[in-house]
């Protein structure tokens, strides 16, 4: 069955951590489709600086906020949701492991309520590449085995489990997104390609973490290009469904790849315990055969063109990414 172009076009749309970075990209892809679009961000992760060029509505408030999430469903009428609202740092919850799942898996299931009851066309619900834990086969299908190695792997795995159960359960149309690493403009943490770009900005001297781990990159428009053709694609409710590039590089090898962006010719790494996770993923690689069978192949962004991109808006936007400079 073909599906129509573009089905996702002058809709209502939700979009659950929309201040933040893939959300943000995908905001201003839906805006080129002429969508209403709506996000619902507590700005804890997300900047309101991301949205500085989007018309998109900016509700300022929690997911797991019941009243609001009713008060948005009653007034804007969203006939479609893409959830990424999340705790996003995987350091964070080492720390206070009680926020991750309160905000990751219970969040979850207050927005599936809410959709249930709103009767949304279709929720996407952004679970991630981590719910896998290291690669056993390569590359990683849908039936890969799922041992996260991370509280916020942990807390995403039990909101995918979650999405799965409303449609099984309850005939909820939603699809369940294992979203592989992203690159791109608007990083709102300290993950390694931003990190490399920054101190290869103030330096030569680099200070890492394992460099042997291997994750598989796509450019975040590329991806936001990838999320709304499956939010149209037919026959994927209640199915779980990588997106990645299919093909991975180490800590070593993108460092090397950032030194050549930056103009840095030569450099000293030191290995810092304090950067080493204490169960780290060693590679991820993602088996995108069952996306490309509901949507049709992707075309990509080569990756060292993105990374020159990368680095070009990093120098427009004045050599600091929003962490560094603190604005909400």
């Amino acid at each position: 069955m073909i599906r129509k172009e573009h089905e996702l076009k002058r809709k209502n749309i939700l979009v659950t951590g929309g201040a933040g970075f893939i959300g943000s990209a995908l905001v201003r892809k839906l805006e080129v489709l002429k969508n209403n679009v709506i996000i619902l961000d507590n700005l804890t992760a997300g900047r309101k600086e991301h949205l500085n060029d989007c018309k998109a509505q900016l509700v300022v408030g929690d997911i797991r906020n019941k009243e609001l999430l009713k008060e948005i469903f009653r007034r804007d009428n969203p006939e479609y949701v893409f959830h990424l609202a999340a705790e996003p740092f995987i350091p964070k919850g080492f720390q206070h492991p009680e926020v991750m799942f309160d905000v990751n898996t219970m969040g979850t299931v207050t927005i599936l309520k809410e959709c249930h009851i709103a009767k949304v066309k279709r929720m996407m619900y952004y679970s991630t590449s981590e719910v896998y834990g290291s690669a056993r086969t390569l590359p990683m299908s849908e039936t890969h085995p799922t041992t996260p190695h991370s509280m916020y792997a942990l807390a995403k795995f039990a909101g995918d489990r979650a999405c799965f159960l409303f449609w099984k359960e309850r005939k909820m149309p939603v699809v369940i997104l294992r979203q592989f690493n992203c690159f791109g403009p608007r990083e709102g943490q300290p993950y390694i390609i931003p990190e490399l770009i920054r101190q290869f900005h103030h330096g030569n001297k680099l200070h890492l973490g394992n460099l042997e781990a291997k994750r598989d990159f796509t450019w975040v428009y590329d991806a936001c290009d990838a999320h709304i053709k499956l939010m149209e694609a037919e026959g994927v409710d209640g199915q779980v469904i990588n997106q990645g590039r299919g093909k991975n590089w180490s800590i070593r090898e993108i460092t090397e790849k950032v030194s050549k962006v930056m103009g840095v010719e030569k450099y000293s790494i030191a290995q810092e315990k304090a950067r080493m996770r204490p169960y780290d993923v060693d590679e991820l690689l993602c088996d995108n055969t069952l996306f490309n069978a509901k949507v049709g192949e992707m075309e990509y962004t080569d990756f060292e063109e993105g990374l020159k991109r990368l680095a070009e808006w990093y120098k427009n936007h004045g050599y600091k990414w929003s962490w560094e400079k603190g604005n909400k």
